[in-house]
């Protein structure tokens, strides 16, 4: 199986805090539409190139997002499917709630959703996401920054 990477990690990367030689190299990454967004949404233009340069470095293989939500999903994109809820999304999301509220939750939510359904370890930055897939008993990875 693969290791998606959260969007935390390539900002990480972009910050020097990490390298990708820190990262495990036993199996390829896997990435979404949802790190691409995020990453797309970055207002600073420098900082957004920088980020677009890691991830096309990291090389992921894009997989399709689980489920679609308004706003943080590409609807007519090959991998959006208009309407559709994956089995994961809504726990996480819920789960990500109970912890903290914020916007980004639903990205998070969406890419732990991918690593759950397709059997691959989630690598983030993110205390909160690493607590709530860990007690999902996912497979997750935490690199403390």
């Amino acid at each position: 199986m693969g290791y998606v990477l959260d969007t935390c990690i390539f900002n990480h990367l972009c910050d020097g805090k990490l390298s990708i030689s820190d990262l495990p190299s036993d199996q390829y990454f896997v990435a979404s539409s949802i790190q691409k967004i995020e990453i797309d949404n970055t207002t600073d233009s420098d900082r957004r190139d920088t980020l677009i340069k890691k991830f096309v470095e990291i090389d992921a293989t894009m997989i399709p997002v689980e489920s679609t939500v308004y706003g943080f999903s590409h609807f007519g994109a090959p991998d959006a499917h208009y309407g559709k809820v994956g089995k994961y999304y809504l726990e996480v999301l819920e789960r990500l709630n109970a912890t903290k509220t914020k916007k980004s939750n639903i990205g998070d939510a969406l890419i732990a959703e991918i690593a759950l359904a397709n059997q691959h370890t989630l690598i983030t930055a993110d205390r909160v996401l690493f607590e709530v897939m860990e007690n999902m008993q996912a497979a997750v990875i935490y690199f403390e920054v």
